[in-house]
């Protein structure tokens, strides 16, 4: 709202034509701003989601570990190691919890693996402690905490500007199926 207040009062820029774009996450943001301020005149969402964060960041965990040929006891222990990483972020996990909860999610990403791929890997535990220092950091955000509890519609069903929503067919990390 700050960026559209700055662009609005800009010499040359006609308050009533401004319009916000967004993809993935900041396809929310722009909901999220139209909901919020009349000067949004319109908004084109790329990718752009209307589940809640938690039901996206599991169904990305699950459509992923399938179509990488991950076994249906596989898929549920990804799902189950998912669901205790988010557990840790809503309860404000420290970042030891964090990065014990990203280990186990990976090592069970990494088990779903094909063997070609998973032999690419040559030392797991080194590999799944990178993956725990950088992921755990981005997922202990205020970001990420309001994201997984955050429900897109709430703020969609307020917006009262024209909306664009694009989807690709073929996106696995924000399917049109559940996002329309």
């Amino acid at each position: 709202l700050a960026g559209l207040a700055l662009l609005a009062a800009r010499p040359g820029i006609g308050k009533g034509r401004i319009g916000l774009f967004g993809h993935s996450e900041g396809a929310i943001v722009a909901a999220i701003a139209a909901a919020r301020s009349s000067d949004v005149r319109f908004i084109v969402m790329m990718a752009g989601t209307a589940t809640p964060g938690e039901q996206v960041l599991r169904r990305q965990a699950e459509d992923l570990a399938r179509a990488g040929g991950a076994s249906d006891a596989q898929v549920e222990a990804i799902l189950t190691a998912h669901a205790a990483m988010l557990d840790a972020v809503r309860k404000g996990a420290d970042e030891a919890g964090m990065e014990q909860a990203v280990k186990k999610l990976a090592h069970a990403q990494i088990a779903g693996l094909p063997e070609a791929q998973r032999s690419q890997i040559k030392d797991v535990d080194a590999y799944v402690d990178g993956v725990a220092k950088t992921q755990g950091r981005a997922i202990r955000s205020r970001w990420m905490k309001f994201f997984v509890d955050f429900d897109p519609a709430t703020a969609l069903e307020k917006v009262r500007c024209p909306v664009l929503a694009l989807f690709g067919g073929k996106d696995m990390q924000v399917p049109v199926t559940v996002n329309r």
